[in-house]
């Protein structure tokens, strides 16, 4: 299958909204929030050109636990 493909603008627009949500309190002890990542691909989806396949919430999680 298809599958998406990270830029690296996207990982700046994750690094970025994962501060924010930070500062608001939305990480715990074991590490983000749900809710976390949906604002992450809410940022992706009005901020990236999407290339490859369409990306989930699930999918900004994993991508992000490959990166850091």
């Amino acid at each position: 299958g298809k599958k998406a493909i990270w830029m690296v603008k996207d990982d700046e627009i994750i690094v970025r909204v994962l501060g924010e949500e930070k500062m608001k309190g939305n990480q715990s002890d074991n590490g983000w929030k749900k809710s976390v990542w949906t604002a992450v691909l809410r940022a992706l989806e009005s901020e990236s050109h999407h290339k490859g396949a369409p990306k989930t919430a699930e999918h900004c999680g994993e991508h992000w636990r490959t990166v850091k």
